[in-house]
């Protein structure tokens, strides 16, 4: 079994079923994973298990991917999830915060996760729950970042082509997670000037 979870920093996976016995996947889209959460929240946790208030109480819990429920629950609050089984030689793809569970019926194997230029700014979002959590990131998601950026740079420098839209849309959030990264980095020396401590 797969307990109900998301992928570290709400990274995208892609899971080819390579050989063995099918597997049974729920899964939430991105969109709802902020009701989904609110769900389990308030309907799966007691009180005593949640250890951190506010919104952010269920996703401390449900990073240990130790959360196995029915999707019933879910059926039962109006939150939208999906079901399929999974045979040899089909791939399975989790979008970006898209929660998921499942089981095998049995031995088999894969699992990769991957970013895409769109990740960019969920990935931000992700590091700064982390850290409210005071848990380690898995990612240095601003080093990754600035690295894009800057091969986004000399990509756009040297290169005369044509870009598909979703290359277009690709390039457009890393350049804005880029700036929203540079501007927070402004603010915060010009507060640490401002306080004497810079």
């Amino acid at each position: 079994m797969f307990a109900w979870h998301v992928e570290d920093h709400y990274l995208y996976s892609i899971n080819y079923h390579h050989c063995g016995a099918s597997k049974t996947w729920y899964g939430i889209p991105g969109q709802a994973a902020l009701q989904f959460e609110k769900v389990v929240k308030e309907h799966v946790y007691t009180h005593d298990i949640i250890s951190t208030d506010g919104e952010d109480g269920a996703f401390d819990v449900l990073l240990g991917k130790t959360t196995l429920f029915p999707p019933n629950i879910l059926l039962e609050h109006d939150v939208p999830f999906y079901k399929a089984v999974q045979k040899p030689g089909e791939f399975v793809v989790t979008f970006l915060r898209a929660y998921h569970a499942g089981f095998s019926h049995g031995f088999n194997c894969g699992d990769v996760n991957f970013a895409i230029g769109d990740w960019f700014p969920l990935g931000a979002i992700a590091s700064r729950r982390y850290a409210l959590l005071n848990r380690m990131p898995l990612l240095p998601h601003e080093e990754l970042l600035c690295k894009e950026a800057m091969l986004l740079y000399t990509s756009l420098e040297l290169e005369d082509s044509e870009y598909s839209s979703a290359d277009l849309d690709s390039h457009q959030c890393i350049k804005t997670s880029f700036v929203k990264l540079m501007r927070f980095q402004h603010r915060a020396r010009w507060s640490l000037m401002k306080s004497g401590l810079g």
